[in-house]
């Protein structure tokens, strides 16, 4: 007799990497300003601070579809915005530490 269930959604696998990069990336742009200022460097730089990150998390839920706002689907966009500009800001702030202790 043949099976009548539904074949498994294959979106949560491609969407695991962006949400790992994301949570990662937001845990080291955090780690960054406290190792900074461990350092004595105060460190308030980069383009994705926390309420940035919000925003961005925010919006992609808000805007998820079965939200009731709509027929969007920005969830999985957002993760991978955040995913991305997270990555850069912890860049920014590895290299403005940098400069700051080698003019020290």
């Amino acid at each position: 007799m043949a099976s009548t269930s539904q074949p498994t959604s294959r979106r949560p696998l491609r969407l695991w990497p962006g949400v790992v990069a994301a949570v990662l990336g937001s845990l080291m742009v955090s780690y960054t300003r406290a190792r900074a200022e461990a350092l004595g460097v105060a460190c308030k730089v980069g383009i994705a601070t926390r309420p940035v990150r919000v925003v961005i998390l925010s919006a992609g839920l808000v805007f998820a579809k079965g939200a009731s706002l709509g027929n969007f689907e920005l969830l999985e966009p957002a993760v991978y915005v955040l995913a991305g500009v997270t990555a850069i800001t912890t860049i920014q702030r590895i290299i403005y530490v940098r400069s700051q202790l080698r003019s020290m």
